[in-house]
Parts: C-alpha cells; sequence; structure tokens
C-alpha cells in the first residue's frame, strides 16, 4: 500500500528511489507497467520492502501569508512507539486542542424505499483510508482560516474513515521542511522523521461522528528506522503495554481504532504475538483493520490479493494451541488491490465458511489516488451472481479529488507550480470532482448504477477528469447505500460545508475573513444531487459561497489565474456560515430534489422553517416534499408561503405538519413547480422542531488562558453534555458586533487572530437587561425587592472581548458568556533570547512581573522575576532544560497579563540509554525525542573500530555482530549538542555503565501562581437602571429608584410589570411580572364561620332560596382561596356576598298543612273540570297552579301560603256545573222534525216561538240548568198545544206518545252552586283543625 506521499520512507539503502525513480509515477504505457510489475517482483524476491501499488498526487504544501501556521498555534505530530510507555496528555504538545469530543451518532436502519438505487443491499460497508485537510504533514491543525483546504462532504457513503498521512514526530524542527513550491519531486527534500503512530485529524473525527462514521488512526511500517518489535513487548502477565498506550490515546484523544499497515516483513515468531497484541485493542473496543501485507504462516511481505489460508487466521484461529479456534483478532482485511472476480468470490466463500460475514470481514481494496476514474481493478469484479456486492470496499487516497488537482490538469507533472489546489479560484474544480467520484459519473447518485454503459460516461477534461484514463469508475453509490444520522424530533442544516470565504449569522456579515473548519460542517444533504422531473433539463444545485466566490478556468501553470470564468447563478452567499444551497436553471415541469433522509418523529407540534432568497421574478414556487415512511411511493407536498415572489431579503416561512402527528418522515426535499426561464433559489436554513426553541444555557467558566502579543488568543470553558449542547461559537464584540472567531465542540479553543476585534476607542453596548426575580407572587400590601442586570460591555482602548455561545439541536443560540482582555495595558513585542539557565525577556510596557513555568512536563515548579521593559529569568540548566516547553506570563501593574510560549536552551543532548536487542542484534533506537545522529564505535577483543554515523530517518539501526564485545555510543541532537559516550554490552540485557548527569541547581520559587489572562478592566457596562411599575391600579403601588416595589392594599391588578430601562442605552430593558392577589385572611375566617354554620344545622327548615345563596357564596370563596390569584377586590366582594347569606339563615318556610289538603280536593274537582261552566275555570286553574308552586317552593313564606289558600278556595267555590241539555236537546229535534202542514197557525206560531228560545238556550254556553229546563217545558208545551186544523189536539206526535218531562214532574236541577263548593269546604274545614290541633301540640 505503499502510498503517494513522501511521507513514507524511501525503503531500506535507497530501494524505491533507485527502482521507481520518484514515488509519484504516472503508468503511462503497458510496457511500463510490466516492467514496474517486474521491478516489485524482483524487490519482493529479494525481501525487500516494497510497497503494493504506487499511486499519485500531490500534498497540500504549508500555507504563506494569512493563512499560515500562527506562531504557537497547536498542530499534531506523529509518534514513535519508543514514546508511548511515558506518554500521556499532560506531556503530549497541544494534547488539549487535539481532542475529539463529539460521540459517534446511532445512524438510522436501512429503509430501500427511499434509496436512491432501492435495488442496492445496505450490507455493503466503505473503508476510506485518505488524507484530511488536504494531507498537511507540519500544518495538521483542527480548524484555519485558508478555504481552499480540502474537507470531505460525502459521510453518507462511509462507515470508517482513516487518516493515511504522515506526521513529523515530536522534536523534529520546522526548520528542516523546505519550501516545496516550484520543486519537482519535492518529496525528496523531505529527510526528517515521521511517525509509526500517526492519529486521525481531531476535525476530521468530531465531523465523522457527527455522521455516525468510526474515525480510524494509522499504524503505518516500514517507517525507516523504526520497526513494530517495539509494540509487542509484553509484560510478566503477558499484557502488551504498548496496546495499552494506543488504547489509552484511542480514548483521550475521541477516535475509534487503527489500521495497521504493517507492510514489511517480520519474523515467524512475531505473528502470533501481533495477533493477541491487535485481540487486546479489539477486546477494548477499538476497531482494528489489519493490511493484506504479512502472511500468517510465515510473517514474510507477501501480498495475497485475497482472503485465504494465507491471512484467515487474523480473523479465525485454526489452530487451539494458540487461542481457542475462532478467536478474532482483528476486525477486517483491506486487501491489496491486485485481486480479480475469482480471488474476491473466493474470498467471500471462505468468509462464510468460516461463519463469518465477509461484508463485516473483507474489504477489496482500490487504489483511488492512484487509478482515479480509470480504475485498473474493476469493482464489477466484487459482484456475485445476485449482482450485489460479495465483500465490503476499501478505497486509498480519495482525497485526490483535491490534492490531485494540478497533476490531472498538468498531465502527470509534479512540480508544484501552479497550485491550483490551494487557490480560492479552482475549488469549485475540487467540488465538481468530489461529487463525480461518490455520487457517480453524472453527479447524481439515482444514475450511479454497476451495470451503466460506461461510454456514456462524460470525460469533463476541464476539471481534469478524462485527461489521462479512460472512465470505469461507477462511483461510490453504485455499490455503497446512503446513510442517514437524522432522527428524533428535530434537525437544522444551513447548508455549510464546513469552511468559507466570510462568515455569516442570520443574514448579516459577521466575519470577512475566510475559513476552514469541518467541526462544525452541518450533516449535508444526503443526495448530491438527485432531481426527479420529467424536463429534458433538470434544474441545477450547487453551494453558493457569496460574492468572493470566484471560478477560474485552466490556463496553464505560467499564467494559471489568466482565465477567468463565471458561475450559472447569482453569488448570494450564506444564511448562516459559509455556504447556500442554490437552486436555478429553466423550470418548465415540476421537479423535486431529494435532500435528506431521515428517521425524524411528527407531532402535534411539528413544524418546517424554511428561510430562502429568490432572486428571479417569476411565478415559480416552491414547496416542501415530505415521503413518510408509511407510503414512500408517494411525495406529500406541503405549499411555502411567499417563496413565489423575488425577495431581496432573506424570507422564512413555516410549514405545519402536525396534521401528520404519529407518522414519521423517511426522507424530505424541495420541489419546484411553475414556469421560469432563469430560475434562483437560494435555501439558507431549513429547520426541522417539535415544540418550542430549545434555547441551552449560557456557557461557564470561561477563561482567557493566553494572550499572546501576536494577536493570538486561547481560551477555555465548562463543557456540557452532547445531548444538550452541539457546538460553541466563539465570537469577538466590538462596537456592538459580533465578529464569528470559529466554532468547536470541545472545552478550549485556538484564535489565529484577535487584532481585527481590538477596541479604538471607549464604548459601552447594552445587550439586554435580566430583571430579577424573573417572576414572583405577592399579596395586596407587600413589599418586593427587584435587581438588575445589565448585560454588555464596556470597551476601553486597546481591549478586546470574547463572547461565548452554546448553540443546542435546533440550531438556537444561548445567550453569550463574556471575557476580555486589554492589549494597551499589556506588554507589547515580547522578545526571549535564552542561555544555559537563563531566559533573558524584554518589552515595551513599563514594569511587569514574570512568571516562568514548564509546559508539557510534570516538572510543576515556578521561576518568577521583575523588571522595567526586562529581565532575566534563572531557570533550571543542563538536563533540566534540555529545550523543554515553558510558558511565560508577564503581568503589568494593571494586572494585564500577556503570554508568551517559547523553549529553554538547548545545551544538552541526552545519552543513549538502549542496548542490542536479543531479537535482531541491532542497536535499539534511542528514546531521546530530538536525538538527529547516532556515532557509535564497536569493540571487539580490545580493538575499537571506526566511527559510523547513523543518521534518524535515513538510516535503519545498525546490526552488531555477535563477536562485538561492547558498543560505545554518541547521540548528536538536532541543535548539534553531543550526549556523553555510553559503552553498552552486547548480548546482555543489561545496560553499559554510564555518567551520572550532573544538573545544575536553578531557582525554585515555590510554585508561584501562574497569573490569570483576565485583569478587572472594565468590561461590565454600567449597571445603573430606572425602574418603572406598568399595570397599576392602585396610587399607592409604587417602585422606587433601588428597585423595592410596594403594593398598595387596594391594588386591584392581577398582574404586574415591572422594567428595568439601562440609563447607559434607554432603548434596552427588562421586564419581570408580579402576579398579585389579595388578603385572603378574612374571607378564610367567614369560610370556617359558615362550614360551622351548616355542620349545627343552621339551614335546616331555611328558604331554600336562602340555601342555595348561602352554598353558592361559600363556594365561590372557597374556589377564589384556593385559586391564589385573586386580587383583593374579588376577595373583597366574596366575602360580602357570604356575610349577606349567612344572614338570612332565619329566613324559615312556612305551614303548607291546609294548603295541601284544599290542592288535594281542588285535584279532585280539576279531575272533572269539563264538568264545569267556563265562567270561574280559569281562575281556578291559575290558583291551583299558584298554591301547587308554593307547595313545591322552599322559599315560601306563611302570608304567601295562606293567602294561596284562601285563593285556591274562593275559585273552588266559584265553580258552577254545567246545564244538562240532553231533554232540551231532544226537545228541539223532536219539534224540528214535526210536521206542522195540519195545525192551525196560531198553535204552529206558538211552537215556532217555544222553538227559536229553546234553540237560543241550547246555543247559549252560559245558561243556566233553571233557564234549560224552562225552555224545554215551554217547548214541551207548545207541542202538546198543536191545534189540528179540524180542532183536535194531537199528543201523539211522529207515532210516539209524549211522556212529560222527569215523569211528567218538574225537572230535576244539576247546576246548583253549593254541591263542590260545600264539600271542598267541609274536607278543607277538617283539615284546619288538624293543623291548629297540631300547632297546639
Amino acid at each position: 500500500m505503499y502510498k503517494f506521499k513522501a511521507h513514507y520512507d524511501k525503503i531500506g539503502i535507497q530501494t524505491i528511489s533507485t527502482l521507481f525513480g520518484k514515488e509519484t509515477i504516472i503508468l503511462k504505457s503497458t510496457n511500463l507497467k510490466r516492467a514496474l510489475s517486474a521491478a516489485l517482483a524482483l524487490a519482493i524476491t529479494a525481501g525487500v520492502s516494497t510497497p503494493a501499488l504506487v499511486a499519485k498526487a500531490s500534498d497540500t504544501l504549508p500555507y504563506l501569508g494569512e493563512s499560515a501556521r500562527g506562531e504557537n498555534q497547536p498542530y499534531q505530530h506523529g509518534y514513535r512507539a519508543e514514546d508511548f510507555l511515558d506518554w500521556s496528555p499532560e506531556t503530549d504538545p497541544y494534547s488539549e486542542y487535539m481532542r475529539a469530543q463529539i460521540p459517534l451518532q446511532n445512524r438510522n436502519e436501512a429503509f430501500a424505499s427511499t434509496q436512491a438505487n432501492p435495488d442496492l443491499s445496505s450490507e455493503t460497508q466503505w473503508f476510506t483510508l485518505a488524507g484530511d485537510y488536504g494531507n498537511a504533514f507540519f500544518d495538521s491543525y483542527p480548524y484555519t482560516n485558508e478555504f481552499s483546504q480540502y474537507l470531505f462532504n460525502f459521510w453518507q457513503y462511509t462507515d470508517y474513515y482513516g487518516s493515511w498521512h504522515g506526521m513529523p514526530t515530536e522534536e523534529v524542527p520546522y526548520e528542516m521542511y523546505e519550501d516545496e513550491r516550484g520543486v519537482t519531486d519535492a518529496w525528496k527534500n523531505r529527510k526528517f522523521e515521521f511517525g509509526l503512530v500517526n492519529m486521525p485529524n481531531p476535525g476530521y473525527t468530531n465531523a465523522a461522528h457527527k455522521n455516525g462514521v468510526l474515525s480510524i488512526g494509522c499504524i503505518f511500517l516500514p517507517r525507516t528506522g523504526l520497526k513494530h518489535t517495539m509494540l509487542l513487548t509484553q509484560d510478566e502477565n503477558g499484557n502488551f503495554p504498548y496496546a495499552d498506550k494506543l488504547i489509552e490515546m484511542c480514548e483521550y484523544y475521541g477516535f475509534d481504532g487503527w489500521f495497521i499497515n504493517q507492510e514489511e516483513s517480520i519474523p515467524q515468531g512475531d505473528v502470533a504475538l501481533y495477533k493477541k497484541f491487535m485481540k487486546q485493542m479489539r477486546d477494548a473496543g477499538l476497531y482494528i483493520q489489519w493490511y493484506d501485507a504479512i502472511t500468517d504462516t510465515s510473517g514474510r511481505l507477501s501480498y495475497q490479493n485475497e482472503f485465504n489460508s494465507a491471512n484467515d487466521s487474523y480473523f479465525y484461529e485454526d489452530d487451539e494451541t494458540v487461542a481457542p479456534v475462532g478467536t478474532q483478532y482483528a476486525d477486517s482485511i483491506f486487501l491489496n488491490y491486485w485481486w480479480n472476480n475469482t480471488k474476491l468470490t473466493n474470498s467471500a466463500n471462505l468468509a462464510t465458511s468460516l461463519g463469518l460475514n465477509p461484508l463485516d470481514i473483507v474489504y477489496a481494496g482500490i487504489e483511488a489516488g492512484g487509478d482515479r476514474w480509470g480504475q485498473n481493478y474493476d469493482l464489477r469484479n466484487n459482484l456475485g451472481e445476485d449482482g450485489q456486492p460479495m465483500n465490503s470496499i476499501a478505497s486509498l487516497g480519495s482525497e485526490f479529488v483535491h490534492d490531485g488537482l494540478d497533476e490531472d490538469l498538468d498531465n502527470g507533472a509534479n512540480d508544484n507550480i501552479a497550485m491550483r489546489r490551494e487557490k480560492d479560484e479552482f475549488q469549485w474544480m475540487t467540488f465538481e470532482r468530489e461529487r463525480r467520484w461518490w455520487s457517480g459519473p453524472f453527479q447524481d447518485p439515482s444514475k450511479a448504477s454497476s451495470s451503466a454503459d460506461r461510454s456514456t460516461y462524460p470525460q469533463n477534461e476541464e476539471i481534469g477528469v478524462g485527461t489521462r484514463e479512460n472512465q470505469n469508475f461507477d462511483g461510490v453509490a453504485a455499490y455503497i447505500t446512503e446513510r442517514s444520522v437524522i432522527n428524533g424530533d428535530s434537525f437544522v442544516t444551513n447548508f455549510n460545508t464546513g469552511h468559507g470565504l466570510e462568515y455569516m449569522v442570520d443574514g448579516e456579515l459577521s466575519s470577512n475573513a475566510e475559513w476552514s473548519n469541518i467541526i462544525i460542517q452541518d450533516i449535508l444533504p444526503t443526495w448530491q444531487w438527485w432531481v426527479e422531473t420529467d424536463s429534458q433539463n433538470p434544474l441545477s444545485v450547487d453551494f453558493d459561497y457569496g460574492t468572493k466566490y470566484k471560478k477560474n478556468y485552466d490556463n496553464g501553470k505560467e499564467d494559471v489565474l489568466g482565465k477567468e470564468g463565471s458561475f450559472d447563478f447569482d453569488l448570494i452567499g450564506a444564511y448562516n456560515g459559509g455556504s447556500s444551497l442554490v437552486l436555478y436553471g429553466n423550470v418548465d415541469a415540476e421537479n423535486f430534489l431529494h435532500l435528506y433522509k431521515t428517521d425524524l418523529d411528527v407531532n402535534e407540534s411539528s413544524k418546517m422553517d424554511i428561510t430562502f432568497k429568490k432572486t428571479s421574478d417569476d411565478d415559480a414556487a416552491l414547496k416542501l416534499g415530505v415521503i413518510f415512511e408509511n407510503s414512500p411511493e408517494t411525495v406529500v407536498e406541503f405549499d411555502i408561503a411567499n417563496s413565489a415572489d423575488k425577495s431581496d431579503n432573506w424570507v422564512t416561512s413555516t410549514v405545519d405538519l402536525s396534521e401528520y402527528a404519529g407518522e414519521k418522515i423517511a426522507a424530505f426535499g424541495l420541489v419546484v413547480d411553475g414556469q421560469a426561464a432563469d430560475y434562483q433559489m437560494n435555501i439558507g436554513q431549513m429547520d426541522y422542531t417539535s415544540g418550542d426553541a430549545i434555547v441551552p444555557d449560557a456557557p461557564t467558566g470561561l477563561t482567557i488562558d493566553k494572550a499572546y502579543d501576536t494577536g493570538e488568543m486561547t481560551i477555555s470553558w465548562d463543557k456540557a453534555p452532547y445531548d444538550d449542547v452541539k457546538q460553541y461559537n466563539v465570537y469577538a464584540v466590538k462596537d456592538g458586533k459580533e465578529i464569528f472567531l470559529g466554532g468547536t465542540y470541545d472545552e478550549v479553543f485556538y484564535i489565529k487572530d484577535i487584532n481585527e476585534a481590538v477596541a479604538e476607542a471607549e464604548s459601552s453596548y447594552v445587550d439586554s437587561v435580566t430583571v430579577s426575580p424573573e417572576q414572583s407572587d405577592a399579596e395586596v400590601g407587600d413589599v418586593i425587592d427587584f435587581d438588575a442586570e445589565v448585560n454588555g460591555y464596556n470597551q476601553e482602548n486597546g481591549q478586546v472581548t470574547i463572547m461565548l455561545k452554546a448553540v443546542s439541536k435546533d440550531g438556537t443560540e444561548s445567550e453569550g458568556a463574556m471575557e476580555s482582555h486589554n492589549y494597551n495595558q499589556a506588554v507589547s513585542n515580547v522578545q526571549v533570547t535564552t542561555e544555559d539557565g537563563k531566559l533573558n525577556v524584554t518589552w515595551e510596557g513599563g514594569e511587569a512581573d514574570v512568571v516562568v513555568k514548564k509546559e508539557y512536563s510534570t516538572d510543576d515548579r515556578t521561576w518568577t522575576a521583575s523588571g522595567n521593559n526586562g529581565c532575566t529569568v534563572e531557570v533550571p540548566t543542563g538536563a533540566e532544560a534540555d529545550y523543554a516547553r515553558y510558558t511565560m506570563t508577564i503581568t503589568t501593574k494593571d494586572g494585564a497579563v500577556t503570554t508568551y510560549d517559547g523553549r529553554m536552551d538547548d545545551s544538552y543532548s541526552r545519552p543513549y540509554t538502549g542496548k542490542v536487542s536479543e531479537a535482531n542484534s541491532t542497536l535499539q533506537v534511542p528514546l531521546s525525542k530530538d536525538w538527529y545522529r547516532m556515532v557509535y564505535t564497536t569493540v571487539t577483543d580490545g580493538q575499537e573500530s571506526a566511527e559510523k554515523t547513523i543518521t534518524r530517518y535515513q538510516d535503519n539501526m545498525p546490526r552488531i555482530a555477535s563477536s562485538v564485545d561492547t558498543v560505545k555510543v554518541k547521540l548528536i541532537d538536532y541543535r548539534g549538542n553531543e550526549s556523553e559516550v555510553v559503552e553498552i554490552s552486547n548480548g546482555t540485557d543489561e545496560s553499559g555503565t554510564t555518567e551520572s548527569v550532573q544538573t545544575a541547581a536553578v531557582q525554585n520559587n515555590d510554585k508561584a501562581e501562574t497569573p490569570s489572562v483576565q485583569a478587572d478592566n472594565g468590561l461590565t457596562v454600567s449597571q445603573e437602571v430606572t425602574w418603572t411599575v406598568e399595570g397599576a391600579t392602585s396610587a399607592d403601588t409604587k417602585i422606587d429608584a433601588n428597585g423595592k416595589l410596594s403594593i398598595g392594599i387596594d391594588e386591584s391588578a392581577k398582574t404586574l410589570t415591572v422594567r428595568a430601562t439601562s440609563v447607559a442605552d434607554p432603548s434596552k430593558s427588562g421586564v419581570a411580572t408580579v402576579n398579585v392577589k389579595g388578603v385572603t385572611s378574612v374571607l378564610e375566617s367567614l369560610i370556617e364561620q359558615a362550614e360551622q354554620m351548616k355542620a349545627d344545622g343552621a339551614l335546616d327548615n331555611t328558604m331554600q332560596a336562602v340555601v342555595d345563596e348561602f352554598n353558592a357564596a361559600l363556594e365561590e370563596a372557597k374556589a377564589l382561596v384556593e385559586q391564589g390569584d385573586a386580587s383583593q377586590p374579588e376577595l373583597n366582594a366574596s366575602a360580602i356576598r357570604l356575610l349577606a347569606a349567612m344572614a338570612k339563615v332565619d329566613w324559615k318556610q312556612g305551614d303548607k298543612t291546609i294548603l295541601e289538603v284544599a290542592v288535594d280536593v281542588a285535584n279532585s274537582i280539576n279531575a272533572n273540570l269539563d264538568q264545569y261552566m267556563e265562567e270561574g275555570k280559569q281562575e281556578f286553574i291559575d290558583a291551583l297552579a299558584n298554591a301547587k308552586a308554593l307547595l313545591e317552593s322552599g322559599n315560601a313564606w306563611q302570608d304567601d301560603i295562606d293567602a294561596a289558600t284562601d285563593a285556591l278556595i274562593e275559585a273552588m267555590s266559584n265553580l258552577r256545573m254545567a246545564p244538562n241539555k240532553d231533554i232540551l236537546n231532544d226537545m228541539i229535534e223532536k219539534a224540528e222534525g214535526t210536521d206542522l202542514s195540519g195545525y192551525t197557525a196560531d198553535s204552529v206560531a206558538a211552537l215556532n216561538a217555544a222553538l227559536a228560545d229553546a234553540q237560543a238556550v241550547a246555543a247559549d254556553e252560559n245558561a243556566t240548568q233553571d233557564e234549560v229546563d224552562a225552555a224545554a217545558d215551554t217547548l214541551q208545551a207548545a207541542l202538546n198545544g198543536l191545534v189540528l186544523v179540524n180542532g183536535d189536539n194531537d199528543n201523539t206526535q211522529g207515532g210516539t206518545e209524549t211522556t212529560p218531562v222527569g215523569d211528567g214532574s218538574t225537572p230535576t236541577k244539576t247546576g246548583d252552586a253549593g254541591a263542590a263548593g260545600l264539600a271542598a269546604l267541609a274536607v278543607i274545614s277538617a283539615g284546619a283543625v288538624i293543623v291548629l290541633k297540631k300547632k297546639e301540640r
């Protein structure tokens, strides 16, 4: 796996240089490839550690100008195995700045329905072994100020990210690096040591973890002069102390495991040890990937290019004498590249036969950086009969999309002249090249396919694709399904790629400086770019970095910037961060842009806020497109208000999703519909929430740890759990403006340049006013004391104010914590020269005290001195100094502290402490971290040989012949100091005798306290406020100048607002709320009395209305007391009501006995009321109804009862029975039916007159019985008096004998008044007697 960087050794005795000429070789012809293969075979046969495959790409060279490394900027370094046992975070330089703190996030379960390729298996994994920020070596930082740094954008296709690049070991002087710009094959100039162990960049680890990706460090061999043997050292219990240290480093620095590139033969006996060494780390929870280089049978370097019996025991132990059968030592194997379909089929079959999942164990390796888009080893050979990958996949060097830009545009030349890769104007090429590698040749993952016609793949030579190779790479998306960590009930994205040419906050410019920080990279769109449409011209999508973003086409290395281009969209820039998402182009059909794969919960409060800016003037509208899990074939579209309108400013619209509560969002994107010839829409933010904004607590413990006179600064604070805070934003505040300095999830932060934020004049700025207590409950008459804090700052001339804000998972920032430093009060132009035992310090700024303390050392002594513009500090000498790191603080009389970090004098070289190794008879690597050359002689039989010199990293450690008796060794360090000569025996475990090291006495000031950088410099703004109270109704409710509120006893307002207004800035005020309630003691006493009255029976026989009012008043009073916030007027009114009800309990009901009897009689009459005449009926009915109402009422007075009784008796007495008209009607019928033609006129006339009278009486409803009977008698007499014309009377009319009414007697009288009335009176009178008797008793 010999990679394309200078980080990897010339092997052995110039093997690589001689064999290849250079590491970055280009295979231009078949013959050359054959020649290389033959050379490789020869090298392997000769036992030389030879690279598996030569790759190609360039490094990101150390930046120049403002982007160059800060004088005190923390950076990573590589490690030797020899340094591990003494390793600790306390002694490792810059360790606290190199930690990754974001925990590994869980990925969602696969959901095929929303995949760009639903038929693709989600089980295949991808291991990315690549450089991070452009593969820098001396300049590996978590973040810096260079836009052109390479930032990885496709975590969704990656399961493991291994950082593949070398870094110089700790003490390699930066001066050993020679600028490589304009130098061909510059890697040859790197004659300094790179570490055997290299940790991943913490920025990349944080970003990986944020996306659910494991971050992997690298153990790389061969390294000239460094061997694996030290790693395999065991203690008396058989454990591996070096494995323990590697575990400890993983845990401290926050990454997840190791890629072990043991690409150098080892003794056969070391194979078993290597397995156990790996297992110890794996058992501790680390992920271990082993490279396919060393056979498990012989230990020889032999690439198998498949998983077979020569390497399978690293994953499945079959020798029970070594370990239990089935023991697994490593998690996976990175297969060397020279595989084919047969080898990969065999690999998968073997893994399966061992009970192992080949998609977990076997990774088919490809040379991303070496072969690029024209892969020599085709991933289609890894497809099984079902069309799915048989094994997982690992790639080496995918950062070539950035680092290889110059080579691809210069036809393979690597002369570092054009340096397009570090120019902002060419970064658009990096972005397109990267999308092409990951999303496929069409930069659309839905079109990436392992069965596509490769002849259709575009070459695109303007970005260096197809300039030197044929296209046969289908894109990662053709083999790997996209993954996602977006779940839960909230998600926010600003489409921030993690770098920018400026920094925006809510659409406003916060910083004009370019920056690069992958830690604060958003979760980027899952699909880049998948646009679903029926149109032949789908919308285009890109990231927009604002008006400073430039586009150049290649114009040749001599005038590389001479061909300016332009983007196909207007540059708008970010809403938050450095970039926004831009949709642009022709709209002639609906376009659905798939954005994010998710597993989001929807509840009754769920919504999506979309912040956008539309610059085109057309009617095309934007919609939110949501795919729900229960219906993945349907895109549910939601209108986005105002999205069809052209806008000059950012607009935020809210989409309510509550109607889908209980469902899950499986994916979402944006829909563009309508018509537009030149559409453009920038999306600044999409914020999915399911409740109120989550406002984190303001950070605590903010401290300015170091303030250098270079404008650099370091700060620290108390870090909150990741569940509560996702990020910290660091600002400098000046003139009321917050200037973005960076972001992280950590507890420390390095600021490279604070000069822009230094105040140039005195000023005050008020941000807000906080009143406490913020809310309180009180009673009328109470007095409350309020305090106000004016939040803001005063700035003096020369002052810098730092503000730190916490950010929650929905993107909400907390209030800011603030600290400041005044450069004008501090010393400047600090200069230090060293000599043995002394630090000679000068500065500008007058009298000051100096404290020196070793840094990254277990020696916690301090050394002090004072002076006026300078002094000398006496410090350790010799071995105790030995170029030790120190921190110096220089404190003025004003208390302002300036920090200076440096190295003590180096006049000492640590002697050699090693021995001749029994394992391989070579001298052990010196433990001294700064040794550069080893000069040694051998003594055999008393004869000393000539001196020989070993140069670090250029020579391997020498082998000592068995005939040699002793070896004399002298070390020369990087600064030319020579150690004493040490003589060691050959063939023993004992080191030779060494002279004691003499150290000079030094001044020890008993651990003097190192001053804090912060000083009392007037950071706090004026706290003076004016107090007012709002909403009061009482003239006695007042607040005084000290915030003391007095509430009037007659205050009726339930809520009062107390306001404190800043005197420094009257436009800023804060408020507190007072909930006012009345005094309840009086009402509570009345309630107690009322309850006692009820218990004593005071309400018995009381009028019901009184009882009802009593109970209602009592319940109201109790409710007001329980309510707790009733006003005094409400309490007073309730008390009055209850008191009035209590006063009426003596109102008793009257005696209803007689009335009850009268009603009973009336009821019997009422049952036959139709027998009575109409006259008097209504009075009777009304009297009876009134009587009954009084009987039912619980509120009847005796007078009312008596009156009702009298009225009812009188009404009954006035009733008259209706007359019986049956005889009269019969008589009328007879008369009307008589034939009068034979009678005399006089008798007929008399009959007609009687008949008319009878008819009138019969029709009269008020006719009495007497009148009815008289009419009947008269009519009967007239009938009897009819005279025939012949002179006879006719008494047999109609053939019927006439019978006198009532058998000839007078008819019965049925309508007399006395019957009903007298009966009623009798009954009632009896009832009265009963009542009187009751009363008498």
